[in-house]
């Protein structure tokens, strides 16, 4: 491992000890920042319980596939259901739904925390997300969450390395954010809506892909944009992507290939 990705990792390793000693909550999702986070958490041997959080925004094979790999850990864990549909911002759907929506999330984490007589709650965000447009951070700073992937300044290509140094199942498994953020802001999120969008996903993961997303538009409108790394793969499948779109929503979706898939809808509009 490169010495200034260990430096970085041995000084978690210390904040995690410093502050964990009495244990506490691990926020896992079940993407690699946080599997990573409460990997090494527990390799210290320290005593913190994970929780997954599901519901209509979070896709029902993520979460399964979350509740795998907390259950082959063999440590302690608990899901949480938590419906943000209600929420107004989410109704709306505005550019403050994230920050709704984690506020919402965690301030359920910390409630469950202080049941256990926890005080302590971390999670995975890292340096790279500070970059970017991530209002739900406000929201875990709001709270008192901490963040010791961000804190020891780790980026995602360094958790990345960290993930294969320590043989983490899957160490390029690609980032997969909540279904909210496949809808263009100002559309109106509704259970079946994003359960459709999930069902629609779980399909073009079946063809193969990783790192794709498939996007909303209000004019009804659907994108599958996919990473440019992907492309190869991808080109082969197209027209089995346009038919498990059109099953699912009745129109012909457009196929983009892009450097990233994060931030589509927040990048500027021509």
């Amino acid at each position: 491992m490169d010495r200034r990705v260990a430096r970085k990792l041995e000084a978690v390793r210390r904040l995690a000890r410093s502050q964990g000693g009495y244990g506490g909550i691990v926020a896992v999702s079940g993407g690699l920042d946080s599997r990573l986070l409460a990997h090494v958490l527990w390799s210290l041997d320290l005593p913190f319980t994970a929780v997954h959080i599901t519901g209509p925004h979070v896709p029902m094979r993520e979460s399964a596939a979350a509740a795998v790999w907390l259950a082959a850990q063999g440590r302690p864990f608990d899901i949480l259901e938590v419906d943000p549909l209600g929420l107004p911002e989410i109704k709306v759907n505005d550019r403050a739904r994230c920050y709704a929506c984690k506020s919402l999330m965690f301030r359920r984490i910390k409630a469950l925390a202080r049941e256990k007589g926890f005080s302590l709650v971390v999670e995975g965000s890292h340096a790279t997300d500070l970059t970017m447009y991530r209002p739900g951070l406000k929201a875990l700073s709001e709270l008192g969450v901490i963040s010791p992937w961000a804190l020891a300044n780790l980026t995602k290509p360094e958790l990345r390395i960290i993930a294969r140094e320590l043989c983490l199942h899957d160490p390029e498994q690609p980032s997969r954010p909540c279904v909210f953020t496949r809808l263009d802001y100002g559309m109106t999120p509704t259970r079946r809506l994003l359960s459709r969008i999930g069902q629609a996903e779980a399909a073009l993961e079946d063809l193969g892909l990783r790192d794709f997303r498939l996007r909303a538009h209000p004019d009804k409108g659907m994108v599958i944009q996919i990473a440019a790394h992907e492309r190869v793969h991808a080109r082969s499948h197209e027209r089995e992507m346009e038919s498990i779109v059109r099953s699912h929503f009745d129109v012909v979706p457009r196929i983009l290939y892009t450097e990233s898939v994060s931030g589509y809808f927040d990048a500027p509009r021509t």
